[in-house]
């Protein structure tokens, strides 16, 4: 199972899309972050 933040609508567990003034950007998640929510 995939574990999601509290914003968790992304499909992927390495990216995460921010909506910030309007902009759609896309961040990647560190490998640590995401390693450690599949934990």
């Amino acid at each position: 199972m995939m574990a999601y933040n509290n914003a968790g609508q992304q499909p992927s567990p390495r990216t995460i899309n921010l909506n910030i003034n309007g902009q759609i950007r896309e961040v990647e998640i560190p490998n640590v972050v995401s390693k450690k929510a599949s934990e």
